[in-house]
């Protein structure tokens, strides 16, 4: 039951690496697609996402991967 309960975790984790990595930055025409039923992390992980970037940008050099806060490389999709 804990497995199934959190089975989002891997395609959050993947994502949230995606976003924070710079990779979208350099290659902004590349696509993801994220096919799963449990969608309904994404909200509260792009809000996580932006308040984490514009509270700490300096954490793992994130200031100089993305200019911009996460969720806009997640809305240009």
């Amino acid at each position: 039951a804990v497995q199934a309960s959190l089975s989002f975790n891997n395609a959050m984790a993947s994502m949230m690496d995606f976003l924070f990595s710079g990779v979208l930055v350099k290659f902004p025409t590349l696509k993801l697609a994220y096919s799963e039923g449990q969608m309904g992390w994404i909200p509260y992980a792009l809000e996580r996402a932006d308040d984490v970037w514009e509270e700490h940008r300096a954490w793992g050099g994130v200031r100089d991967l993305i200019p911009e806060p996460p969720s806009t490389y997640y809305y240009r999709q």
